[in-house]
């Protein structure tokens, strides 16, 4: 009886995630990103990305996690989300997310001292699974 009791709450998610729209499912997927980046989880981050991932000054995935080991090690990371809006076309997303990110170690977290950050984010549907195929930083407003 335990062991279908334990089933159910499974069975809820999969039946919430079905009625789900893309766009939903799309920041959810940058949310559950987010979380393990303030976990300092950097192959989970980099889990969420495409293979092909290509980041701002042509960073790709290798690079990235690399950058991210050591940002973990040095610096506790926090995210807030101040801003997101996606557009979904079939199997591609476009998602422009502003956040703002602080470090709680005392020290700055990019070398200009701003910590407000914005981004275009494109995502693409493979197996059921949205990853992060590109991100390409934007100018914030009054910068």
């Amino acid at each position: 009886m335990r062991s279908r009791l334990a089933v159910v709450p499974g069975l809820l998610l999969l039946a919430a995630c079905r009625g789900e729209s893309p766009e939903a499912q799309v920041k959810r997927t940058f949310h559950e990103m987010v979380k393990t980046v303030e976990a300092s989880d950097a192959p989970g981050t980099v889990a969420f990305l495409a293979p092909d991932f290509e980041g701002p000054e042509g960073l790709d995935k290798g690079t990235l996690q690399f950058m991210l080991v050591g940002l973990f090690r040095d610096q506790k990371v926090g995210v807030t989300v101040l801003d997101e809006a996606v557009r979904v076309d079939k199997r591609t997303a476009l998602q422009d997310v502003s956040v703002l990110f602080t470090g709680r170690s005392g020290k700055s977290l990019f070398p200009d001292d701003s910590s407000r950050r914005a981004y275009r984010l494109t995502w693409t549907l493979k197996d059921k699974a949205w990853r992060l195929k590109r991100a390409e930083a934007l100018a914030e407003p009054g910068r």
